[in-house]
């Protein structure tokens, strides 16, 4: 019987905030409860009003380049909130993120876009 394949995905914590390391914390353990999960790397931009928020994540944008480049498959953030403050731009970014194979992993609301790609493309 062949060995089934098994996939890893390359994950990144995303933080945004003053509780960074609070954030970060409770990111990093819902990969270690993945076991085909593995940290990638860690991205956090301090709280920026909302009216500067797109200009002014400068660890946000690296992150959505490495994601551009292949370096991530998944992204692992608190919550919606911390993701993005704009319905329309952060509807626009997990679009973006989909197109290159990136799925994005809300731990507050247990959400998971990779599951909702699956069953978008299902129905």
């Amino acid at each position: 019987m062949a060995n089934a394949v098994r996939t890893v995905s390359r994950a990144a914590i995303y933080c945004r905030g003053g509780s960074h390391e609070a954030q970060g914390r409770l990111c990093k353990e819902e990969i270690l409860a993945h076991e085909n999960w593995t940290l990638a790397d860690t991205y956090a931009d301090a709280e920026i009003p909302d009216s500067q928020i797109r200009d002014s994540r400068t660890a946000f944008n690296r992150m959505l380049e490495d994601c551009r480049k292949g370096k991530l498959d998944k992204i692992v953030t608190m919550s919606v909130s911390r993701f993005a403050r704009n319905l329309p731009d952060g509807l626009a970014i997990l679009r973006e993120l989909a197109a290159a194979g990136v799925t994005v992993h809300f731990v507050k609301e247990s959400i998971d876009t990779e599951s909702l790609l699956t069953q978008a493309v299902r129905e």
